[in-house]
């Protein structure tokens, strides 16, 4: 069931990513949606499946947006599988907490990507820091709207699944 949400929030982040681009050529250098949800699988606590999502994340965002393919596939699992170490020791429910994880994510991609085209001698094709400051705010932002709705959601779920439970009868 958990494969099934993540190929479905990573289905949403590629078609919100296709429409942002289309309205903003800005919009992709932004705006990170592949990282918020490879953050949000990451935030179980599970190692292999946050280098699956980040992998797969990764990809997705290499695909649609060019350049050297494999670069945010490298970087999103980097950044991934550092989440899910840190989940595992540290409870990060708190909105600030939630903006603060994909900001720094945001931050450890971007260097981890600078880093690659140097080592790869291909000239740096990173904006600006002033687009990345944007771009911390911005995945930082939606990230924290996921999780809270994310929470939101699961907890009217349960309501509903209490509600619908019928009470068990011995004898009339």
């Amino acid at each position: 069931m958990a494969v099934v949400r993540f190929l479905l929030a990573l289905a949403a982040a590629a078609l919100l990513h296709l429409l942002g681009s289309r309205i903003s050529g800005h919009f992709p250098v932004v705006v990170d949606l592949f990282l918020v949800v490879a953050l949000w699988a990451a935030r179980s606590g599970h190692l292999t499946a946050a280098i699956a999502a980040g992998s797969a994340a990764g990809l997705v965002t290499d695909a649609l947006t060019g350049g050297p393919f494999g670069l945010y596939a490298f970087a999103d699992t980097i950044v991934a599988y550092a989440t899910a170490f840190a989940a595992r020791r540290l409870v990060i429910e708190r909105a600030f907490g939630v903006f603060l994880l994909h900001a720094m994510a945001v931050a450890v991609q971007q260097a981890v990507i600078l880093g690659l085209l140097r080592a790869l001698s291909a000239g740096p094709s990173l904006p600006g820091l002033t687009f990345v400051g944007f771009r911390m705010l911005a995945t930082g932002a939606l990230g924290t709207l996921a999780a809270v709705g994310a929470r939101r959601l699961e907890r009217r779920w349960g309501r509903y699944r209490r509600g619908r439970r019928s009470k068990l009868r011995i004898g009339s």
